[in-house]
């Protein structure tokens, strides 16, 4: 199935679970993750992080994700499972990129 879905403004990263169910897209433009179920292809929820978030990952367990927001200069870390910001990270300025190592997780 293709369909559009609307999601927030100015999508910039993507990133997608593990066992290909959940989609999550960093909105630039409304420092906002859009959360989408792969299989409806719906947007499940909207979790508001940091300013300006570029890009996210998501960890091989698929339980969390990590968002670097570019202009506030942290990582949001969400909880898969709830959609939930759990804690923000203050970085260095303007992270662009996040990675996660696979065995540390």
């Amino acid at each position: 199935m293709i369909k559009n879905v609307s999601i927030g403004n100015n999508p910039r990263g993507i990133a997608i679970t593990p066992d290909g169910h959940v989609i999550y897209v960093a909105n630039l433009n409304d420092n906002t993750v859009s959360v989408i179920d792969n299989a409806q292809l719906t947007v499940v929820a909207t979790i508001g992080v940091g300013s300006k978030p570029w890009h996210l990952t998501i960890t091989p367990d698929g339980a969390w994700a990590y968002v670097s927001n570019s202009l506030s200069y942290s990582v949001s870390i969400i909880n898969t499972s709830t959609h939930a910001v759990v804690n923000t990270l203050t970085v260095d300025r303007g992270p662009f990129f996040s990675v996660v190592d696979p065995s540390a997780a």
